[in-house]
């Protein structure tokens, strides 16, 4: 069974008083909280194992799936009393919840819908895999940088001029081996301390491109459309359901 790590410990700061009292990911988007339709998603996709980093108002996420109607979803929550950074945050978790075999990780506060399954498979030769998104205007995003094999080589951060980018999806399945050289408890990041150290130590990581929707619903803007967006993998899957 594949376990997936949601990172979920940002404070929103963009959105400004919207985060005042609710932790970003759980804004409500059409009727239900924004991660909680992701949730709903991956679980369509046959995950059910999923475990929640958390920190600024962290204690609200288990107060919500602990009521929520989702059958056969397994939830686990981890509070941080620190922050440790995204990196950190997955150090610490693989630590206390051991993993036999790769697993997903995605934030908490954007999505593409993709294959878990097309995932794993594209990558079960690799030490993991990066999901990542044609976009005509990459500016707000960080970009990958790839050799010709689909490899990653690198993250490039968010340039103004970014023009037809391959971003970064926040998305990754990753190979418990190789946390092997971290030390739970420490501040890491996963694009800018972790990974930088497993491409050195030559790791492999498959870059597995998909054509969107994307959305990060980190402004106020790119939340304003969120609900077009959930619409759109509501769709998606209903579209699947029939084929």
């Amino acid at each position: 069974m594949t376990t997936v790590f949601i990172l979920a410990g940002g404070r929103g700061t963009r959105l400004g008083s919207a985060c005042d009292k609710c932790p970003k990911p759980l804004l409500p988007v059409s009727g239900r909280p924004f991660i909680e339709q992701v949730v709903r998603f991956l679980q369509a996709e046959g995950l059910s194992q999923f475990v929640f980093l958390t920190g600024y108002l962290g204690d609200q996420f288990p107060l919500h799936f602990r009521k929520v109607d989702l059958p056969h979803a397994e939830f686990q929550f981890i509070k941080e009393d620190v922050p440790l950074g995204t990196g950190g945050a997955l150090v610490s978790a693989i630590s206390r919840y051991p993993q036999d075999r790769p697993f997903l990780v995605l934030n908490a506060d954007s999505f593409v819908p993709f294959s878990p399954q097309g995932l794993m498979e594209t990558t079960q030769d690799q030490d993991g895999g990066v999901v990542a998104v044609h976009m005509r205007n990459g500016s707000r995003f960080g970009s990958l940088e790839i050799n010709a094999d689909q490899q990653l080589v690198g993250f490039k951060e968010k340039q103004s001029d970014s023009q037809n980018a391959l971003i970064n999806a926040g998305i990754y399945v990753l190979s418990p081996k190789l946390f092997k050289d971290f030390n739970k408890g420490h501040y890491y990041s996963l694009e800018k301390d972790l990974f930088p150290h497993w491409i050195r130590q030559k790791g492999r990581f498959r870059v597995f491109p998909v054509d969107g929707p994307f959305l990060d619903i980190g402004t106020p803007e790119t939340l304003a459309v969120a609900a077009d967006f959930i619409q759109s993998l509501i769709h998606l899957q209903r579209a699947k359901g029939t084929e």
